[in-house]
């Protein structure tokens, strides 16, 4: 009982807010279950004790995601929690390899993103203190997260917690 509450501490850190994202999909709306990046370190040069240009890279595992949109302007319902606005949330698109899809910087802040603000996106409220947000232009096809730029860093690798989807 031990190991699986520690395990659960572990994967879900302390002091998150609850929020919701949601994809609208054929007119009904779906939650999007959030996913914490990978991290993989690769050791740089070496020289007397001196480490030096360690690699980091952040993906997510599997070559797809599971949630798909209708076309390449989706609709999504965002309730940010609080202490977050709806311009704390961005778009960033992935790399897809062989067997995953990785952030194309390992800092967040680092990785190139489109902002959920009124320049690029149409908002509208919706129920329960969530907005509707669709993007004025369309997607290219491909892998992308939404994630809140101003999370803190989970574990001691700095992993993420993002909203996978994928534009057909």
């Amino acid at each position: 009982m031990k190991k699986w509450l520690l395990t659960l501490l572990y994967i879900v850190p302390l002091g998150v807010q609850a929020q919701r994202v949601q994809l609208v999909v054929s007119g009904t709306p779906v939650t999007i279950q959030p996913v914490q990046t990978q991290t993989e370190v690769r050791a740089g040069w070496r020289i007397v004790d001196i480490q030096l240009k360690n690699r980091v890279t952040r993906y997510l595992f599997g070559r797809h995601s599971s949630q798909l949109t209708d076309d390449g302007q989706p609709r999504f319902l965002i309730q940010p929690s609080d202490g977050e606005t709806l311009v704390d949330y961005a778009l960033i698109r992935l790399r897809e390899k062989r067997d995953c899809r990785r952030l194309p910087a390992a800092l967040l802040m680092a990785n190139p993103y489109t902002r959920v603000e009124p320049s690029d996106f149409e908002i509208a409220p919706a129920q329960d203190d969530a907005f509707e947000c669709r993007p004025r232009q369309p997607l290219p096809r491909g892998e992308y997260v939404l994630v809140s730029l101003i999370q803190q860093p989970i574990g001691s690798l700095g992993d993420y917690l993002v909203y996978p989807f994928q534009v057909p």
